[in-house]
């Protein structure tokens, strides 16, 4: 399978995981999907967002961007049955961002078949608050948002240019 493949087959996997995630674990019900429409210069992330590189033959960028009334309603799931001390919420709220993606991207590179190039992963990078990123010239974005009654978890594809159409469409020969 080629590089190309792989990251379409990742892609697919992970939008499978995160709706399954959302809607079965977190008893979030995803009432849209929705892909970008069309090239961005940039992303703009949400208030708790989680990234991880995934890298071997091929380096891509993935982020997981949470609305805080999604990400308090998946903290809460998490921590139902353990009492947190009210101090240290915050920094649990951002360990739960980091425990998803790796939860869905290790479940979603399962997903993915055998005869795909190697993949490594890096250990999650957690970014609290808003903030934007600024495509470079030689990168491209894919965005995928799941929206809930509660707000929307967004998942961004940063990868090199040669992965993707103009209109952001992984591209694959």
């Amino acid at each position: 399978m080629s590089e190309k493949e792989t990251i379409k087959s990742l892609i697919t996997a992970v939008e499978h995981r995160c709706r399954n995630y959302l809607q079965d674990e977190m008893e979030l019900p995803v009432k849209t999907v929705e892909h970008a429409p069309q090239q961005v210069k940039s992303l703009t992330l949400k208030d708790m967002t989680a990234l991880v590189s995934l890298g071997g033959s091929f380096n891509v960028y993935i982020a997981f961007s949470f609305e805080m009334k999604v990400m308090k309603q998946i903290f809460n799931t998490y921590t139902a049955d353990i009492e947190i001390d009210p101090d240290e919420e915050d920094m649990y709220i951002e360990e739960t961002a980091g425990d998803v993606i790796n939860t869905v991207i290790g479940n979603a590179m399962a997903e993915i078949p055998e005869d795909s190039v190697a993949i490594s992963l890096t250990p999650p990078v957690v970014l609290p608050g808003a903030r934007n990123i600024t495509r470079h010239k030689d990168a491209y974005f894919f965005m995928t948002d799941f929206i809930t009654e509660l707000g929307t978890m967004s998942v961004m594809y940063i990868g090199p240019m040669k992965f993707f159409t103009t209109n952001l469409d992984l591209k694959v020969d």
